[in-house]
């Protein structure tokens, strides 16, 4: 957003006075104030600096009639050729008259067909099906549309009424069948990255691994992660290689359950004597509330801003996860490529959020920091994923119970006085008891 933009976004809008979340968490200002500061706005003066809203209704008015814009000496005219030639039909803004040119675009209110510039739609609203223009390009109920500052007021007491009845955050879903699958690295929509996730989640924590031995993932990671970010990355190239892949990204709120998603995107570069390409799926456990924090962030650097290495196995990860009872003590990055697990590096990758996915799918602009946090519930749509996550987390639960049965099977120590067996949780290979240090 260009500096402009955001002052007049900033004159246009104050965020709301109560501190519960709504549909879209700004208030516009009476109509008539918005077009007197449209017109006091440094692009509204062409010539004329005592231009006001009557300025502004002039500029509209003649804009509207057969060569209004060519007549009107208060727009300012393209002085590129090849523009001028593709905004021939309508050259200027219907609100601010700001020429269009190659860095200010001109977009079109899909409530009432004017004309615009940026500064003069700064936001994207949901618009009522049938107020639609006719033949709206890309118009969809459920998706926010360009509005403009006239229509913006109209619309906006209506988008919490609309996000409840068209958000594609709010459908119901298919029943999914988490299972191995090849993921393109790149979904179109959130609902596909919400699929995506639960399948990744199903390799990685497989009933069939055995709820007491190694998975691929250990259990002590899952059970002390803060947050998950998963995502499908294709890597290709000779000796220089690139990365790029989507996904999403969950925290773990105060009350244990998972937030709503976001999506991501990542891309990088990297060396190595390597040629060809493969896709790999990630998992990165987040191990402390300040890595989920880093998210919350438009851009998250790899390396810079968020320390990962690649996770251990074994006794090291056990012995890793032992270290704090409250979290992790770094952040670990899981990946499997073709059903063998890969070391591929992350470090020098960019992690951004994706809010055009978000936008699409919780029908209204949401910032990563209000998913991630749990102002937002947890989204109906987006079921595949808690349900994969959920059968993860019972395998955890089902290896509390297999040491709390040998526990009860090895009954008291033959050599003390300790009468109940304590099986190390993390050492699973220790057959001493926790407690004594003897063999029950």
């Amino acid at each position: 957003m260009s500096f402009e933009e955001h002052d007049q976004k900033a004159l246009l809008y104050q965020p709301p006075p109560s501190s519960t979340q709504a549909a879209i968490p700004v208030v516009y200002v009476d109509g008539n104030q918005a077009a007197a500061r449209v017109n006091n706005h440094p692009y509204a003066n062409h010539g004329n600096g005592n231009a006001g809203a009557n300025g502004m209704t002039r500029n509209l008015s003649s804009a509207s009639s057969p060569g209004g814009q060519e007549n009107n000496p208060n727009v300012r005219r393209s002085s590129s050729g090849v523009l001028r030639s593709r905004y021939a039909d309508h050259p200027n803004c219907d609100v601010c008259g700001l020429a269009f040119d190659v860095t200010k675009r001109r977009h079109q209110c899909r409530a009432c067909g004017r004309f615009i510039c940026g500064n003069c739609s700064p936001l994207l609203l949901l618009v009522p099906e049938g107020e639609q223009i006719e033949g709206a390009k890309g118009y969809d109920p459920s998706i926010p549309q360009r509005a403009c500052l006239h229509c913006a007021p109209r619309l906006r007491p209506l988008q919490e009424a609309l996000v409840a009845q068209h958000a594609k955050a709010n459908a119901e879903t298919a029943p999914h069948e988490a299972r191995s699958r090849l993921h393109v690295p790149f979904s179109p929509t959130l609902e596909k990255e919400c699929t995506n996730a639960a399948d990744i989640i199903g390799n990685f924590f497989r009933r069939d691994s055995g709820s007491s031995g190694d998975r691929s993932i250990p259990i002590g990671m899952l059970e002390k992660a803060h947050g998950l970010a998963i995502m499908t990355i294709v890597k290709v190239g000779f000796l220089l290689v690139g990365k790029v892949g989507t996904g999403i990204v969950v925290s773990r709120l105060p009350d244990g359950s998972w937030s709503a998603p976001s999506a991501i995107g990542t891309v990088g570069l990297g060396g190595g004597f390597e040629i060809g390409g493969e896709i790999v799926e990630v998992v990165i456990i987040l191990g402390s509330p300040a890595a989920v924090q880093v998210f919350h962030s438009p851009q998250v650097n790899l390396g810079a801003g968020l320390d990962i290495a690649v996770g251990p196995y074994g006794r090291s990860a056990t012995a890793a996860a032992a270290v704090s009872s409250s979290g992790l003590n770094g952040n670990y990055s899981y990946s499997i490529s073709k059903g063998l697990y890969a070391g591929i590096s992350l470090q020098g990758s960019v992690i951004a959020t994706r809010n055009d996915l978000n936008r699409k799918f919780y029908g209204q602009d949401l910032e990563a920091s209000a998913l991630l946090s749990g102002s937002v519930g947890q989204p109906i749509a987006a079921k595949p994923l808690y349900e994969g996550l959920d059968h993860a987390m019972r395998g955890i639960q089902e290896h509390k119970e297999v040491l709390a049965e040998m526990s009860r099977m090895m009954g008291p120590c033959s050599n003390c006085n300790c009468q109940v067996f304590v099986a190390h949780a993390h050492q699973v290979w220790n057959k001493k008891c926790k407690t004594c240090n003897h063999v029950h």
